[in-house]
């Protein structure tokens, strides 16, 4: 019997389309459903997302006294943004983003305790000033005439780069970690603040990085304090700009000495300090352990630019200073 074209291709394609069919047709129908679902409904990706219970990202203009509390919102600055009352803006929920956007935020509500901005109970945040940073270019700035520029309390795993921050000439602080923060990546920041100290790291806080920054101070330049340990302050300027105590403090801040607990593994590194009329560079204090290596401290009127109080202090690398106390801790030259 004679078979035409046709009917071959009909005979063989039938068994074939059964094979396909059984071996995919879950992954078919599913395409389908999809693909009905976005066509008759005429609806978004992020609709769909949500009818998954998927999470959605959220994009908010930023304004005086938000609050963020719906986790992936990302709020963009569109304009310089003045605010009359502390926080201007506060987190409270995962994955948020504040892009700056080379803008300006200040803040005028003088609160000893205020934040231009604040973030708690957070993971995985991110305050930057734009996208295109690096060293020298600190394109927004925060301007806290409050308590301090950024708050962080009981958050993690944050970001914070690209921004020039201005704390209250009284009583304000740069940058705040306490209770509990921890994984933190500071880099990129330009910190002023002419009173309590340019960062605090503080209550538990661990595993925090500062680096790439400027810091100008008039009393601590970065205090690391109450049991926060494995901290790292790496490749940053400070400048005293007026008397102070330390550049880098370590463990003693601001509780008297009979009440204030060591501070372990904090490293030390890279740095750059000039203070002329600072009473250390960098102090561990209260039997603190850490690491200090290849620091460059200078000054003229200090008393001592590189003190460790009761403990021998590791130095694995080398560090300069023009005076040192004791010896065993640093020399006038190269070589510990």
């Amino acid at each position: 019997m004679k078979m035409h074209a046709m009917d071959f291709r009909q005979t063989v394609k039938a068994p074939i389309a059964g094979r396909f069919i059984r071996r995919y047709g879950a992954d078919l129908a599913l395409a389908l459903t999809i693909g009905t679902y976005a066509t008759t409904a005429n609806a978004s990706l992020d609709d769909y997302a949500g009818s998954m219970g998927l999470p959605q990202e959220l994009t908010v203009s930023a304004s005086c006294g938000l609050v963020i509390d719906q986790p992936f919102t990302t709020v963009q600055f569109e304009d310089d943004l003045y605010c009359e009352s502390a926080p201007a803006l506060t987190v409270e929920a995962d994955d948020v983003t504040i892009d700056l956007n080379g803008k300006t935020l200040r803040v005028d509500d003088f609160q000893e305790h205020g934040w231009a901005i604040l973030v708690r109970n957070s993971d995985r945040y991110t305050i930057r000033g734009n996208n295109d940073v690096r060293e020298d270019n600190y394109p927004s700035t925060i301007d806290g005439n409050v308590g301090g520029g950024i708050g962080v309390s009981n958050s993690s795993h944050g970001s914070i780069y690209g921004i020039t921050i201005k704390g209250a000439p009284v009583t304000g602080t740069g940058i705040g970690l306490y209770k509990n923060s921890y994984d933190n990546r500071i880099r990129f920041v330009d910190i002023t603040a002419k009173s309590v100290a340019g960062m605090v790291i503080s209550q538990n806080s661990e595993k925090n990085v500062l680096a790439d920054s400027k810091v100008e101070y008039s009393n601590v330049g970065v205090s690391v304090e109450s049991k926060s340990h494995g901290n790292r302050i790496m490749n940053t300027n400070f400048y005293a700009v007026d008397y102070a105590i330390a550049a880098i403090l370590v463990g003693a801040w601001p509780l008297p000495p009979e009440q204030a607990e060591p501070v372990y593994d904090t490293v030390v590194v890279n740095n750059r300090i000039r203070h002329d009329i600072a009473m250390w560079g960098i102090f561990f204090a209260q039997e603190s352990t850490g690491e200090a290596g290849h620091n460059f401290v200078d000054g003229d009127t200090s008393r001592w630019h590189i003190e460790a109080e009761n403990i021998s202090l590791y130095l694995g690398m080398h560090n300069y200073a023009a005076y040192c106390y004791p010896d065993s801790i640093c020399k006038p030259s190269y070589g510990t």
